[in-house]
């Protein structure tokens, strides 16, 4: 049949859900098989992203806003390049899924993955990329929490540029001293995500042998271990002393190799 009706709709009151349909007219001869395919495509610009009451990290915008004008620009940009779009993402499940990983492993790997395109990720219109720590609704899990992301390695093989994005964003939250604050917009501590931040760049630099980016992240990096040994380490022979938070949310104290 014929579909009738409007060719568009807006909601009539706050709240209030519009259903609609799609149908493509075609003939088939006996036998004969056909694939049609639909876009669904989505444009909501000048989001809202972040903790409204920590002015550094609140947003404004969505990334892809620099990218395209409407919903319409979007789907335009699949039509031209669906055939590119389908074949790498077909690509990276079919070299995932063939591997002889045992599967819970590659579950987990592409589980944690899936986050990157949750609401618990998002890329800012001026190119900040932010994480929560949970999915929860309280903002209290704000700020791209270093001693949680830093346990996050697939994102650094899968996506190295990103990685190293988050890299950045994470030093450029360093104090005066060289501390590097547990979340971006607070000024609490926690060990492991400093030192997750020290190894991650060193980790990336492995995965991509980027010495142009090595340098321009350097005099941060080192003003972060220094900052350790002189919290930390004191007498130089490599054994944390004191106490230190961490993500256990606890004060762990002794000696530390």
């Amino acid at each position: 049949g014929v579909l009738t009706g409007s060719l568009s709709a807006t909601s009539p009151s706050t709240g209030v859900t519009v259903d609609g349909a799609l149908a493509k007219n075609y003939e088939l001869t006996p036998g004969q098989e056909r694939t049609i395919t639909f876009v669904l495509s989505w444009y909501f610009p000048d989001g809202f992203h972040g903790h409204k009451d920590v002015p550094s990290w609140n947003f404004r915008g969505q990334q892809y806003e620099n990218w395209w004008t409407n919903a319409a620009d979007v789907d335009n940009y699949v039509k031209l390049n669906f055939e590119k779009l389908y074949n790498d993402s077909k690509l990276y499940h079919d070299v995932l899924y063939s591997s002889n990983i045992p599967r819970y492993i590659i579950d987990r790997i592409n589980s944690n993955l899936c986050v990157l395109k949750s609401p618990t990720a998002f890329w800012a219109k001026n190119g900040y990329f932010g994480l929560w720590e949970s999915t929860s609704n309280e903002e209290v899990w704000f700020g791209n929490a270093k001693h949680v992301y830093q346990y996050a390695q697939s994102i650094s093989w899968i996506f190295p540029e990103l990685s190293r994005k988050i890299m950045v964003q994470n030093l450029n939250t360093q104090t005066t001293d060289g501390l590097l604050p547990s979340r971006d917009g607070e000024m609490l501590k926690t060990l492991d995500g400093h030192l997750g931040t020290i190894l991650g760049v060193y980790r990336d630099f492995l995965l991509t042998d980027d010495n142009a980016w090595l340098y321009t992240v350097w005099t941060k990096t080192k003003k972060a271990m220094d900052y350790i040994i002189l919290t930390y380490d004191s007498n130089k022979d490599g054994i944390f002393i004191g106490s230190y938070d961490n993500t256990l949310d606890c004060v762990t104290s002794g000696t530390n190799p």
